[in-house]
């Protein structure tokens, strides 16, 4: 997968990176993670292998929670799509974390349709908010060029159309993809690495 840009200013391209839903799998232990790998250590682990991921909002709210930190764990091309949660009283402090995030911020996931005061991108999955910031989903018209999807029991070929509805309408609109996010509760790594390969085939 070819990286996105996070700055509307750089040079884009059409590819999109494929991530999940946070990067603490209890089913990752044994299949992913090395047994004697410690736990502070799985984002870097992940990131060696996947080039984003969409922090859930569980995890901003960890006292350990730490953005800087999360920053020197990853690649430059890695970017961090960040789930955010809808306590009001926390906004503040995490938009404040999130300049410590620098380029390697690619958006934040809202739950409603209200935009944050700030310069970074936000993303819904409200079905109510503009296009051009919705989130896509199955039968969910988005333009944003960011999707989640739950595969649930979905065959290869649903998979594969899920893919192409995906990529044709932002590009229709001249938007670049930009992240697709796993978010199966019991997401095996194999599944990501699976449908990761499916969208290099199609060359999407």
């Amino acid at each position: 997968m070819i990286h996105d840009s996070t700055a509307e200013a750089e040079p884009q391209d059409e590819h999109f990176r494929v991530g999940s839903l946070g990067w603490r799998h209890s089913g990752w232990q044994q299949d992913f993670y090395p047994e004697d790998l410690p736990e502070d250590w799985q984002l870097s682990y992940y990131a060696n292998e996947f080039s984003t991921v969409l922090v859930p909002a569980d995890e901003l709210l960890r006292p350990d929670c730490d953005f800087g930190q999360w920053h020197d764990e990853v690649p430059d091309s890695f970017r961090f799509y960040l789930q955010w949660p809808a306590q009001d009283d926390m906004t503040g402090l995490l938009l404040a974390q999130c300049g410590l995030l620098g380029d390697k911020l690619g958006g934040l996931v809202m739950q409603g349709a209200v935009p944050l005061d700030t310069d970074i991108p936000c993303y819904s999955i409200d079905p109510g908010v503009e296009v051009s910031r919705r989130i896509w989903r199955p039968a969910v018209r988005a333009g944003s060029g960011v999707a989640m999807l739950s595969l649930g029991q979905a065959d290869l070929r649903q998979q594969k159309t899920w893919l192409q509805n995906f990529a044709d309408e932002p590009r229709r609109a001249g938007v670049n993809l930009k992240a697709l996010f796993l978010a199966d509760e019991a997401l095996s790594i194999d599944t990501l690495r699976g449908f990761r390969q499916l969208a290099e085939l199609m060359a999407l």
